[in-house]
């Protein structure tokens, strides 16, 4: 087909300007002429001028190859309207230029199939942009197909673009070199463009762009089996690289300098995200937004390294996702205020994230789930969170497994995220306020198999290596507490829960302490059981009951406490029921004296087995005196 130029133009320039992302107006060139590419493909014409290369288009026929001599201006856009047409290079630097007074829009314009762009030199600075190719509204022409290679591009400024395709399948872009002065986006692509490869191009900008939210350095949308790869993106744009409504692979780029995200894709699904370099924008390393349903994402074997970012690896509503084998790397903190977590996670269900290794500093976590469900977190290095090493906040069936975690003001903090498992992690502090702490809604949760060791003093009293409370049906087993926190274990306001086979070393005041209730649930410890733990090396005693009915310990090993105290019953306990080994030769102290039952009597404690028994008063303890966190420890 082929197309009278200056009408073409014109409505094409309305086509465009309506399908186009939304930007304002142009500005002067900043170009350099050197393009050392050879030009090695044989031409039927060679062109030295405008009107010499217009005539060439207007006799094109498909397969003919129209080679440009020499850089050239041109007074309006130039219309390829004949299919399975190139232009390339005669000689090393041709190109085109727009001349003082350019009438168009853009420098030139692909209007018909499989058209090529090759080798040229295309300086767009002074207008909308250096090149577009597209589809019109009523199917007049359509572009798929086209191919811009190899080509030396000066971006339109200061809010144009680098290269604009609008409805093109199976689109080429690749081995440009594209250079921006403060584009609004870069190569841009739209409006179904299945099929499209961007891979191996250079996009540069050396200044930012006007205020445009979701323009970017690449940004491509509205297509399936899309592949951007190996790109090189630098420079302040927006977002280094952003997508929306768009399946397919973001696969080994290296993307730098973004003022807001260095990846941000809306309403991802169906997206391989892999071995990609990246250093994070100044809001984030990466923004992905899920719609609901199954995304069907794989984020895999990125590195990520963020100076200062407030937020690492975003995903919001990103079911389905995995996060495997990632390095997440803070080597500054955010900025004050700013809660920034290495790798964090808003809804969604079935999440998977596996294997990567996060370090800080991070303001706030190293990961941090909120509203997830039914999600695993496995194999994971996580450092570096300065509030607290993991937080999960109203997050429900959360399995916790196998991650070796340096914790912050706490090390785990589990906030209304019933059924929870934590199990077969370590956990190292070097003094922080509070271990695994789980708090609100705990129901069902499990603590299972941990070592939680400390090697400073706890920043807080009345909490523990293990901190759980506001539950049933709670189990604590198999755990290795150590060093000198507060409290191994300290506890309240549970009810038929389980405290099995822990193994508690070091604590600064108690093996495993009950905490006082509420004005709500003033006895907080009913009907639980505590079965052959092990307490040794605490301050003060093994076991420190208060507000307490109805609890059973049985065979538990208390030798080896301060004063050589095994257990303390306060005397808001009763009903509960004592166990001791035979090998026990520690105190127990019973002070016991409530009425558990509201029968007006009190129901005393019993006590079974070897050692001495004692009723006597035992000096106070502050309760909870929390240190510093983002959210409030209870």
């Amino acid at each position: 087909m082929r197309v009278d130029y200056l009408p073409a133009a014109l409505a094409a320039m309305g086509l465009f300007a309506a399908c186009h992302e939304p930007t304002a107006a142009p500005a002067r060139p900043l170009f350099s002429t050197v393009a050392a590419t050879a030009c090695p493909t044989p031409s039927n014409v060679i062109v030295t001028n405008e009107a010499d290369l217009r005539a060439a288009l207007s006799a094109a026929t498909p397969g003919y190859v129209i080679g440009l001599d020499g850089f050239f201006g041109v007074a309006a856009d130039v219309i390829v309207g004949s299919p399975d047409v190139t232009l390339t290079c005669a000689t090393p630097g041709s190109g085109i230029f727009p001349q003082p007074g350019f009438s168009g829009a853009w420098l030139l314009q692909v209007h018909a199939t499989g058209v090529t762009v090759d080798r040229l030199v295309l300086d767009g600075s002074a207008v909308e942009g250096p090149y577009v190719a597209g589809a019109d509204a009523h199917g007049l022409f359509v572009a798929d197909g086209a191919q811009l290679t190899k080509n030396r591009v000066t971006c339109g400024s200061p809010n144009g673009e680098c290269a604009f395709f609008v409805g093109t399948k199976n689109a080429l872009v690749t081995d440009n070199h594209f250079e921006s002065a403060g584009s609004g986006t870069g190569v841009h692509m739209q409006s179904g463009i299945d099929g499209t490869r961007v891979e191996r191009n250079t996009i540069v900008t050396t200044a930012p762009p006007p205020d445009q939210f979701l323009g970017a350095g690449i940004r491509v949308r509205d297509g399936s089996n899309v592949v951007v790869a190996d790109n090189v993106v630098r420079g302040p744009w927006r977002n280094s690289i952003a997508t929306a409504n768009l399946a397919g692979a973001l696969e080994r780029n290296d993307v730098g300098g973004a003022l807001g995200n260095a990846v941000r894709m809306v309403a991802v699904q169906d997206v391989q995200i892999a071995n990609n370099t990246v250093s994070c924008g100044a809001e984030s390393c990466t923004l992905l937004q899920g719609t609901g349903g199954d995304t069907r994402t794989t984020i895999a074997d990125n590195r990520f390294e963020s100076a200062g970012s407030n937020a690492g690896v975003q995903l919001m509503n990103m079911d389905g996702a995995r996060v495997e084998r990632n390095t997440v790397v803070a080597t500054a903190a955010a900025a004050e205020g700013s809660h920034a977590s290495g790798i964090a996670a808003t809804g969604g269900a079935n999440l998977v994230v596996t294997d990567n290794v996060v370090t800080g500093p991070w303001t706030e976590a190293a990961l941090r789930f909120e509203g997830v469900v039914a999600s695993r977190v496995e194999g994971n290095r996580l450092e570096g969170g300065l509030d607290d090493g993991v937080d999960l906040s109203g997050s429900e069936d959360v399995q916790f497994l196998n991650n070796t975690v340096q914790c912050g003001s706490g090390c785990l903090v589990a906030d209304a995220s019933p059924r929870a498992v934590i199990a077969d992690n370590y956990f190292q502090s070097g003094g922080s306020n509070t271990g695994v702490h789980l708090q609100n809604a705990t129901d069902g949760d499990r603590v299972e198999r941990n070592t939680i060791v400390a090697t400073a003093a706890s920043t807080a009293f009345g909490f523990g290596g293990i901190r759980v409370r506001d539950g049933s049906h709670v189990v604590v087993a198999d755990n290795v507490v150590q060093g000198p926190w507060s409290n191994s274990i300290a506890t309240t306001t549970l009810s038929a829960s389980r405290f099995e086979n822990n193994t508690l070393q070091g604590a600064a005041v108690n093996g495993i302490r009950f905490n006082v209730g509420t004005a709500e649930v003033p006895i907080a410890m009913v009907d639980n059981i505590f079965q052959n733990n092990r307490a040794s090396g605490a301050g003060d005693a093994g076991i420190f009951a208060q507000a307490a009915c109805r609890n059973t310990f049985d065979g538990n090993d208390v030798s080896g406490n301060g004063g050589n105290i095994g257990a303390v019953f306060e005397a808001t306990t009763g009903a509960n029921v004592m166990l001791l080994p035979l090998s026990n030769r520690s105190v127990t102290i019973d002070n016991g004296f409530f009425d558990c039952n509201g029968d007006g009597r009190v129901d005393p404690n019993r006590i079974v087995g070897p050692g001495p028994r004692r009723r006597m008063p035992v000096p106070p303890r502050p309760d909870v005196v929390a240190g510093s966190s983002s959210r409030r420890y209870r």
